[in-house]
């Protein structure tokens, strides 16, 4: 049988109080649409399809076949209304999300792409004109 320490219960405990503090905080509201977008592994300059279903302010999940490694730097190129996006992200989990299977990618905010946080928001202040936000669960 295995022993555990008040101590690991308390952790656990409070670190499941961090996480709901942090998820109704800091949860970026999603939008669920489908776009179809372009897929370019930076480190390998391979270019790929897919499709985004979910987006939001820190990143966006791609409904795609192909298998990319944790941490992968991609560039998601698609179009909306009448503009075209290239936005850098980088790869942070590979799963299932209402039946679709894919990537989870959060954008890159930094001073190589000092302006995509502009234009991600801008793409928000769009898509939310015209789609219903997804609630925070």
């Amino acid at each position: 049988m295995e022993k555990h320490s008040i101590g690991s219960w308390l952790k656990a405990l409070f670190y499941d109080h961090l996480m709901k503090i942090w998820d109704s905080h800091y949860r970026q509201t999603r939008y669920f649409l489908i776009i179809p977008c372009e897929i370019t592994e930076i480190k390998y300059d391979k270019i790929f399809a897919g499709r985004i279903v979910n987006l939001s302010k820190s990143g966006l999940f791609i409904e795609t076949e192909k298998k990319l490694s944790l941490g992968s730097s991609i560039y998601v190129c698609f179009q909306y209304k009448d503009d075209n996006y290239r936005l850098a992200a980088r790869v942070v989990s590979d799963h299932f999300v209402v039946q679709s299977e894919g990537i989870g990618a959060k954008f890159i905010y930094n001073r190589f792409y000092s302006n995509q946080r502009s234009i991600v928001a801008n793409l928000i202040r769009t898509i939310e004109k015209e789609h219903p936000a997804v609630p925070k669960s």
